[in-house]
């Protein structure tokens, strides 16, 4: 953090009551909105890696789920984005581009296995959920980048909104996965399903608690809408 934010002033006691610091805890410095602002610039390749990794499991989930029925070209295309995506973000990600190739070469022998007609219902259902295991692996192996940021404030902030964008995500992948595969699948896998959207939906409670708390008053007024559930996943909830 910048320096002036080491020592408050009167006028950056005044700016804190209106809403424009971050809480820290006692004797850490406090972020602004520009102090989180300008984080979220500096990680934007990253954030812009686990949205491009989000959006290809929702598609990729999806079309292991209908047997390849579905979603096809959207899968291969969020394959391209996500590839242009892991080119852009800096630094190493070997390991992370690994892990991809196995989670789309799982995926395409799923589907072709279950377009021949060759697979179960149960195996139907264990290619979905084994899908969605994989590319949660994925994104919290790319999140893992965010803690090992500086700890202050600003980087709690942008860590714990990454992390509830990930909750969103997994939830829609499950839902979405629970639309479209056949009865008899989901029922194989129901109880597993209905467990990881347990977690998931508790896990977006704390992380949305944690961001009202943690967030600049200012900036939470933008994107406190984002930390609530849409109407349709409500309805998931009850």
């Amino acid at each position: 953090l910048s320096p002036q934010h080491r020592g408050q002033s009167s006028s950056d006691r005044a700016s804190s009551e209106d809403g424009d610091e971050v809480p820290s805890s006692p004797g850490e410095p406090r972020s602004s909105v520009g102090d989180v602002l300008g984080l979220l610039a500096s990680l934007e390749p990253l954030l812009a890696l686990t949205h491009a990794l989000a959006l290809e499991r929702g598609s990729t989930t999806g079309w292991v789920a209908s047997c390849g029925t579905k979603l096809a070209q959207a899968a291969a295309t969020r394959r391209a984005v996500t590839d242009a995506a892991l080119a852009a973000a800096p630094g190493d990600h070997a390991n992370l581009a690994a892990l991809l190739s196995r989670c789309r070469t799982s995926a395409d022998r799923d589907v072709a296995a279950a377009s021949k007609g060759s697979t179960s219902a149960a195996e139907e259902g264990a290619a979905f959920v084994a899908t969605m295991g994989g590319y949660n692996a994925l994104a919290y192996q790319a999140l893992a980048v965010l803690s090992e940021l500086p700890a202050c404030a600003a980087a709690t902030a942008v860590s714990e909104f990454a992390a509830l964008k990930e909750t969103f995500a997994q939830i829609r992948g499950y839902v979405t996965g629970a639309l479209l595969l056949r009865d008899a699948a989901l029922a194989a896998v129901h109880g597993q399903v209905k467990g990881s959207l347990v977690i998931a939906f508790h896990r977006r409670r704390a992380y949305a608690r944690s961001i009202r708390h943690q967030t600049p008053r200012r900036l939470l007024r933008l994107i406190g809408a984002g930390l609530e559930l849409p109407a349709g996943l409500a309805q998931v909830v009850q």
